[in-house]
């Protein structure tokens, strides 16, 4: 192997496999190679422009700042469920990654520490509300310790969702999550229905990751949600996730739909507020390599930001207008164009 390849790691959810023939046996790295695999798809993509690609789980316990540290590039790109381990998963950036960083200062790690953690919890909302970008009015409960039973954690409730005015619906989610999980969205909080008082008593009984999201309902999901791909802080494609008739959720798992859509179909609206907080982000955190927004036009023509995915976001690479997103990402993963 020419010494100029570029080795990168891509940490993935997938567990190693020490039977795979593809694997090295000295190490838990292995080549992704599976069809299909939107991370396959990224892996074919930089292989072929002559990088050395392997991938472990974040969660495997071979991993270490000395292993991590003799790679070119470590992204997070592939990274998925995460929010069901937010402890082992800070761990991994804080204890190994960064550290490994120090051990090579070379180590280009996609995206940086920084913004990784940042954007784990969706507090960073907050942050978002702050700087002057729209986003859904949210509430974060810290303790729930103190309510025994659903009825008075509902009474608690519409005290908080008061601050929404006389709207009947609102949303409720952990704020470290993805994929919808533990996401319920009550449709009358003056009149619970046993839907709701089921989920209320869930959380009660088996807790969830962060804090409880008190959200206020945006009706215009229904008809659909941008999701604006960067990369190398230039938008690239753009997708139109929409939810199954009477469902909020844009998942696949709920019914929901990916539409690839063109330029001309976007509203300007939508990219000039996402370019806005690229940059914005970029001014706070640098580089931003990668990054997944996604927001909903209000009926005025107002873009609010519902999520800002720069960890392990679905990017859609083998999308039929990605060729741009290609070239840049082998810039961004390689320096090369």
């Amino acid at each position: 192997m020419p010494s100029s390849t570029r080795k990168v790691l891509l940490l993935s959810h997938t567990n190693y496999d020490p039977g795979n023939s593809n694997n090295e046996s000295s190490a838990p790295a292995r080549i992704l190679t599976a069809a299909g695999n939107s991370r396959a798809g990224l892996a074919r993509i930089l292989t072929a422009a002559g990088a050395s690609v392997s991938a472990t789980s974040w969660n495997d316990d071979c991993l270490d700042p000395e292993y991590l540290a003799a790679y070119d590039v470590v992204s997070f790109i592939g990274c998925w469920f995460y929010d069901k381990q937010p402890k082992r998963f800070c761990a991994l950036v804080k204890d190994k990654i960064i550290p490994a960083q120090k051990l090579n200062s070379e180590l280009r790690i996609l995206n940086n520490p920084e913004i990784v953690l940042w954007n784990m919890e969706k507090t960073y909302l907050q942050d978002l509300e702050e700087a002057g970008f729209q986003v859904p009015k949210t509430h974060f409960i810290d303790d729930l310790s103190q309510i025994s039973d659903p009825e008075m954690l509902c009474k608690h409730l519409n005290e908080v969702a008061n601050d929404f005015g006389q709207r009947k619906s609102y949303v409720l989610k952990p704020s470290i999550s993805a994929s919808a999980k533990q996401t319920h969205l009550v449709l009358d909080r003056f009149n619970y229905s046993k839907a709701d008082h089921e989920y209320l008593s869930s959380v009660l009984t088996n807790g969830l990751d962060g804090r409880l999201m008190v959200q206020h309902f945006e009706p215009t999901i229904h008809s659909g949600e941008y999701s604006l791909v960067f990369v190398g802080g230039e938008h690239t494609h753009t997708v139109l996730k929409m939810p199954a008739k009477n469902d909020f959720r844009s998942q696949k798992a709920f019914g929901g739909q990916r539409i690839e859509i063109g330029k001309a179909e976007l509203p300007s609206e939508a990219k000039r507020a996402a370019e806005k907080l690229i940059i914005w982000l970029e001014q706070r955190f640098g580089e931003v390599s990668y990054c997944r927004i996604d927001g909903v036009i209000r009926d005025d023509g107002e873009f609010v930001f519902m999520e800002v995915e720069a960890i392990e976001p679905e990017l859609w690479w083998e999308s039929a207008s990605t060729s741009r997103a290609k070239d840049l990402l082998c810039q961004v993963f390689l320096g090369k164009g």
